[in-house]
């Protein structure tokens, strides 16, 4: 009798842990803190950032000084906010951060190239606590993307507006990306478009990922400031850029694979029009320094 029991209840954890894994999307789209388990192989990786680098955190804690922004002080109203935002109350003074911003606008990204796009995403996030910058673009090489999306948002003067997008100096396959992925959301109507940066050298995260990511961007999709706040916690704007860029890299994405497949088949030719000879150099891809040396015993 006991031993039916068992067994019933063995199968019944089966079926709910089946049931589980089909409704999360096991073995696809990974929402995970990144920490954790998002280090499988996919095509993208969005990750949404935060403010704060191996000299100024603590691991196992939320970093805020410098990340949030008082919004009694600035006078903005909490009514202005959008109710998926958290707000942090301190001394009858409400603050907002630069994380949950980046990660309403980089979820609804992941997302979308998820359930329209049908891509396979990761979505990289510091769930509770705050990582290096490092670490992070460290930990978006084990998933093997073809393409690094990093989400932010920018600080500084409270009259400062615009958008741009960040690439590593002297990657110019990143750089021309950049440039592709800025004039997408260049008619969304509420945040200017600037001129894109290069990273030369002072931006951790886009060092690590850059290794080894063939696309590496980071991008700062407004100002957490006065001018700017509010228009960037729009669902408005979130909905707008997140279409947009979901749609940008979905296209980069099939790009490259129609690229990678013709590469795959102009090499296999290569050595099927030369198989009488005793060794062929083969220059794949870009950058033409990419070389594959055959030979043949």
């Amino acid at each position: 009798m006991i031993s039916t029991i068992i067994k019933y209840f063995k199968k019944v954890l089966i079926l709910l842990l089946i049931n589980a894994m089909v409704i999360s999307g096991f073995g696809k789209t990974s929402f995970a803190d990144y920490t954790e388990n998002s280090d499988r192989p996919v095509d993208i990786v969005v990750r949404a950032g935060e403010w704060g680098n191996e000299s100024t955190v603590k691991s196992g804690k939320r970093y805020n000084w410098g990340s949030d922004i008082n919004l009694s002080q600035h006078g903005i109203s909490i009514k202005d906010i959008p109710e998926d935002i958290p707000l942090r109350q301190e001394n009858n003074q409400w603050f907002i951060s630069e994380f949950d911003i980046n990660l309403k606008l980089a979820r609804a990204i992941a997302k979308k190239l998820d359930s329209k796009y049908n891509v396979d995403v990761n979505l990289q996030y510091a769930k509770d606590k705050t990582q290096d910058l490092n670490a992070a673009g460290r930990k978006a090489r084990q998933s093997n993307p073809k393409i690094y999306l990093s989400v932010h948002h920018n600080a500084w003067k409270d009259d400062s507006t615009g958008y741009f997008i960040m690439f590593n100096q002297g990657d110019n396959t990143s750089a021309q990306y950049a440039r592709k992925l800025s004039d997408s959301i260049k008619e969304n109507g509420m945040i200017p478009q600037r001129d894109n940066r290069a990273n030369n050298g002072y931006i951790g995260e886009m060092n690590e990922a850059g290794k080894k990511i063939p696309i590496c961007v980071l991008g700062e999709f407004g100002y957490f400031n006065k001018a700017e706040i509010v228009k960037i916690c729009s669902d408005k704007y979130v909905d707008y850029v997140s279409d947009k860029v979901a749609e940008s890299l979905y296209n980069q994405l099939q790009t490259m694979k129609t690229e990678e497949y013709k590469t795959s088949k102009d090499v296999i030719n290569i050595v099927r029009n030369n198989h009488n000879k005793k060794e062929i150099v083969v220059k794949i891809g870009s950058p033409e320094d990419n070389v594959v040396r055959l030979i043949f015993k």
